[in-house]
């Protein structure tokens, strides 16, 4: 028996007698690992779901690179956030950020290998489409499961596209109002200013009404700075059409100012509808909608009303934008594929991760014993 135990730790070479001593040794390990891989293997398949389903979006230049990266961060908080409210299964999964990585993928119009074999340049790189991915125990489950994450993957991306418009608003309303108010009023006071040289040109053209020689002669206005000698009527005809610049630069500031009130208007009456798990299309067309009620009711021709009008029609022109960019330009171009997940594979797969693991736990077990026994005999 000792000769058999100085053989077994002290030979340098494996035969075939010594690997079966060595499952002999340890086949209860082997086997009770195997069989527990197996069972974590029959889980994983009713866990993760007897079928998976496929679904591959087509995107016409609706996402760049710079958006899907915002995407995959923020559609996460936003299903977290619905979940509270909805309970829904799907919301769970895809409020785990994990979920994202592994069963969003984008296409690439070029991959590594274009850019190495034909010297593509792969900052000019566009997203073809994305392919999303889950399970359910149902064929039915499945297909329904991936239509509610297809719609939640449009829906909120127009969401976060609209959140941006808005705060874009915001930053106008803020910044540009108190610039637009103080370039109206310098060119109110730049008017009175030149009605009040008109009004002394006119003077003088009037005194010298009888001599047309003076009138049609050439005059120094000694303000001016870089002067030169205009005829009076030449000088009237220049302020008279600076006059009428300033009215325009007027009225195109009006339109501004108008656009503003407006955007400032939409912002205050649905920001706080943005963060309440609002569906993104439905939130578009309320706006929409409001937008359409405030086009409908102006019902003058005025200068005034044709200047609000222009400004709801530039915010829905927007709106649409967003509408038509995710409702059309995330298409899926095929039905939704149904496959049915292998049993023999899942349980395949787990008694031979279990087996693997068994192996490695006994062949540790091994030296372990080798070496107290060493140490014993040292």
């Amino acid at each position: 028996m000792q000769q058999q135990k100085n053989h077994e730790y002290n030979d340098d070479e494996i035969s075939v007698s010594d690997i079966l001593l060595f499952l002999k040794g340890h086949i209860k390990y082997i086997v009770y690992a195997t069989l527990i891989g197996a069972a974590f293997g029959l889980i994983s398949f009713f866990q993760i779901g007897r079928f998976s389903a496929t679904a591959v979006l087509m995107n016409d230049g609706s996402i760049d690179f710079v958006l899907l990266k915002r995407l995959q961060s923020e559609l996460p908080r936003i299903a977290e956030f619905s979940n509270e409210t909805k309970k829904e299964v799907y919301l769970t999964q895809i409020s785990n950020d994990e979920w994202w990585k592994k069963n969003f993928k984008p296409t690439y119009a070029i991959t590594k290998t274009d850019v190495k074999d034909f010297e593509l340049n792969s900052k000019d790189n566009r997203i073809v489409s994305f392919t999303l991915n889950t399970n359910d125990n149902s064929e039915d489950g499945a297909r329904e499961k991936l239509t509610n994450i297809v719609d939640f993957f449009k829906h909120n991306s127009s969401l976060v596209i609209i959140k941006d418009l808005f705060q874009r608003y915001k930053i106008d309303v803020e910044t540009k109002a108190s610039e637009l108010a103080k370039n109206e009023q310098a060119a109110l006071v730049e008017i009175n200013y030149m009605k009040v040289k008109a009004k002394n040109l006119e003077e003088l053209k009037g005194r010298f009404q009888q001599n047309s020689s003076v009138i049609s002669s050439q005059f120094l206005d000694p303000k001016e700075s870089g002067s030169k000698y205009l005829p009076i009527n030449t000088q009237l005809i220049a302020l008279y059409a600076d006059m009428a610049a300033q009215n325009e630069a007027i009225e195109r500031i009006k339109d501004e100012k108008s656009i503003l009130a407006f955007k400032n208007k939409i912002h205050e009456k649905f920001e706080a509808s943005l963060n309440d798990g609002t569906n993104g299309f439905v939130f578009l067309n309320n706006v929409r909608e409001e937008v359409k009620l405030e086009i409908k009711n102006i019902l003058g021709n005025s200068q005034e009303d044709m200047r609000k009008a222009m400004a709801l029609k530039g915010i829905e022109s927007e709106i649409a934008s967003i509408q038509s960019r995710f409702k059309s330009g995330l298409s899926e171009r095929t039905p939704i594929q149904i496959n049915k997940n292998s049993f023999a594979k899942n349980l395949g797969m787990g008694s031979i991760i279990g087996l693997i693991l068994g192996l490695i736990f006994s062949f540790g077990n091994q030296l372990r014993k080798k070496y107290f026994f060493e140490l014993e005999h040292k």
